[in-house]
This record gives C-alpha cells, structure tokens and sequence, in this order.
C-alpha cells in the first residue's frame, strides 16, 4: 500500500498540472481528473485503514469527545417555540419560525455539525464490527 505522504503528493502534482491547463485542453483536463479521482479514493481507503488498525479505547474516547461537541453544538439551537411565544397565543402573522430553522441548520454547517455526525457513524459501525457496545452513556 502507498504511504499517504506518496498519495498526497501525487494529488498534490495533478492539481498542479490541472491548473496549468489551457482552457480548452478538455481530454488533458479529464484525463487528470480521473487521475485525481482515483488517487483521493486510495487515500479514502487509506483513512479507512488507519481506523480500522486503532484501538478499541482509543475510538472509544474520540466517539465520546465527538458525541459530547455535537451536544454542545446542538445545545446552541434557537428554540422555535420559545422564539415565537410558544402556548396557544403563537406568533405575529407571518412568522412561522421557518427563519429560525434555516438559521439553526446554517449554524450548525459552519461549525462542522454533519462532519461530526458523519464520523461518530464511521466510527460506530468500525466499534460495532468489534461487537462493541456503541450506547451513549
């Protein structure tokens, strides 16, 4: 298997060769995209690799840390029900607190919500493989 340091040079030097391109070289372009393409599925597999060969308790405490930031972050949501009032009075005309909804999922983008989600399910479905209790506790 190539070393990552190999494979990242190797996507380092397509996207370089990619940016030297003239506009309308289109079969070079393509060519070197599938070249790169390529190259970032082996380096996918190698990040695969690298869990897999981790310790269990070591996942363990990166699946709790991850756990315990995404409670902070969705901690952080704007209440739509308090923020209109909440009870049977509800809000102004108009306000139907899908505002705030889109506001909740924009905060929870830029502080890498769904990349932590993505994670703590890489890693639970590599501790299951081990039989390992995955529960929050």
């Amino acid at each position: 298997m190539e070393t990552l340091e190999h494979l990242l040079a190797g996507l380092s030097e397509v996207h370089g060769r990619l940016l030297a391109l003239p506009d309308d070289a289109f079969a070079e372009r393509y060519a070197l995209l599938l070249q790169r393409d390529a190259l970032r599925d082996k380096v996918a597999e190698h990040h695969q690799g690298f869990d897999e060969s981790r310790s269990t308790e070591d996942l363990i405490a990166e699946l709790d840390a991850l756990r315990d930031r995404a409670r902070l972050i969705e901690k952080d949501r704007i209440d739509v029900v308090k923020q209109h009032g909440g009870g049977s009075w509800g809000a102004a005309a108009g306000a139907d607190g899908w505002g705030a909804v889109q506001l909740n999922a924009s905060i929870e983008e830029a502080q890498g919500l769904p990349k932590i989600r993505t994670r703590i399910g890489r890693i639970k479905g590599i501790l299951m493989d081990r039989e390992t209790d995955v529960t929050e506790r």
